[in-house]
Formats: C-alpha cells, sequence, structure tokens
C-alpha cells in the first residue's frame, strides 16, 4: 500500500515523539523494551526489543511533560497491538503498531493537544484550522 494512502486513512494527527518505555512483565526477563517513534491520540508506532502478538491488550501510563499552559500529567489507559512485524530483512528490533482502546475523552484531548503543540514547537507544522481537523 502506498504510504501517501495510509496516512489519509489515519484519524489522528501523528508526531514523531520519541520517548522510552518498558513493559513489565512478570519476571524481568519477560520485560519489553520500547522506542516510541510516533503518538497520537489515537495509537502509536513504536520498536520492540521482543515480538508482541497482534490483539495482545496493553494497559499503559504516560507522564507527560508541561506544554504551553498545561502542568505535567499522568495518562492511564489501554491499547491493543494491531501489528507487529520486523524489517523486510528480518533484522533488527520489531515494527509494532497499537490502538488505545480504553482512553477517556478528556485524556484523548490532552494528548491531541500535546500532538498538536509539538508538531508546531518541534516539527515547525502548523496546527490544523477547523477545516483540516479529522474526526
Amino acid at each position: 500500500m502506498e504510504r501517501s494512502n495510509f496516512q489519509e486513512r489515519r484519524r489522528h494527527r501523528r508526531a514523531r515523539i520519541h520517548m522510552e518505555a518498558v513493559l513489565q512483565g512478570e519476571t524481568p526477563e519477560q520485560d519489553v523494551r520500547l522506542t516510541v517513534l510516533n503518538f497520537s491520540a489515537g495509537g502509536f508506532f513504536c520498536e520492540a526489543s521482543r515480538q508482541i502478538r497482534p490483539m495482545t491488550r496493553l494497559g499503559i501510563t504516560f507522564q507527560f511533560p508541561p506544554y504551553a499552559e498545561h502542568p505535567p500529567r499522568r495518562i492511564d489507559g489501554g491499547a491493543v497491538v494491531v501489528r507487529c512485524e520486523r524489517s523486510a530483512k528480518g533484522e533488527g528490533p520489531y515494527r509494532v503498531g497499537a490502538c488505545f482502546t480504553e482512553l477517556n475523552g478528556d485524556a484523548r484531548e490532552h494528548i491531541q493537544g500535546y500532538v498538536d503543540w509539538h508538531r508546531l514547537i518541534h516539527e515547525g507544522e502548523d496546527e490544523p484550522g477547523p477545516e483540516q481537523a479529522v474526526a
């Protein structure tokens, strides 16, 4: 599928927000290290140290730094893995896409505000006007 067509299907604007995270397993050997590569109010895309099967449910917590007039904020929710694949050569980390399944409206609005702010400040992209906003 052509990348531009894929991006047009997205419901939420994404930002290239890089952060490290750990999915904690029952033992430290079962932990999965993640590097989040982009983030939106709909989900996130990351690299993982090991495979995570599609349809795996994740409990998540993100700690957002202060931005604009907003104080720091912790957001808890749930997500489900929608894809997990390796590069065509079968090397490197796993590439994982997950969508939020449990996120209240206020949390989703905070995430979208942070994404828009991050894009404006760090990526030089203007915030969308009402005619550009996608539901």
